[in-house]
């Protein structure tokens, strides 16, 4: 499957893991996808003049026909707008919060199912931040960005045992939420 990394850097900015031909032999499509009832993910890295400024992935329900080169060249056709509302959005966004929130490092914990078990100030400024910009007015659902690591770490990582023999497996995830200067990122100044 491509990387959003080598999306983002290559000449193509979006690919479909059916139309890529790699799919049977995907650990991602035969453990994650299938499993949760998607037959296709199509990736895109939302770039604009040399810089990704996001990622999206896609997914096709089981029983619909995956994604065709059409569908993929219509992402790619959009995805310098999408790209370009995005950088506008990030930035306004930076140039009005709270200095205090965005520069303090936050957490969250999440269950196995994305229920919030406990997070601090800052990683629930973010919780908020992603939850409102996917438009999710159910505070308890988590932003697709939070699932998408989730499963990936609930994948990959082994689980985390208590002490006690007799209690219950205890899984969840730890999300840690670093500061960065958008300045030194982006080599831009802030808006004023």
């Amino acid at each position: 499957m491509h990387q959003h990394e080598f999306l983002a850097k290559g000449p193509i900015h979006a690919a479909s893991l059916v139309q890529s031909g790699e799919y049977l032999s995907s650990e991602r499509y035969l453990h994650i996808l299938i499993p949760n009832g998607w037959s296709d993910e199509l990736r895109a890295a939302l770039v604009i003049q040399g810089e990704c400024w996001g990622i999206a992935s896609l997914y096709r329900q089981q029983g619909k026909e995956p994604f065709q080169k059409r569908d993929i060249q219509a992402v790619i056709d959009l995805t310098p707008s999408l790209a370009a509302k995005l950088r506008d959005e990030i930035f306004n966004k930076w140039a009005t919060e709270d200095d205090d929130a965005a520069e303090q490092q936050g957490f969250l914990i999440l269950t196995t199912h994305y229920k919030l078990l406990y997070g601090n100030e800052t990683g629930l400024h973010w919780l908020r931040t992603f939850q409102t910009f996917e438009q999710i007015h159910d505070q308890a659902v988590m932003p697709r960005p939070f699932r998408a690591l989730g499963a990936k770490l609930f994948y990959t990582a082994v689980p985390i045992k208590q002490q006690q023999a007799s209690q219950e497996c205890l899984r969840g995830s730890f999300f840690p939420f670093k500061p960065f200067d958008w300045r030194r990122l982006t080599g831009r100044r802030r808006l004023s």
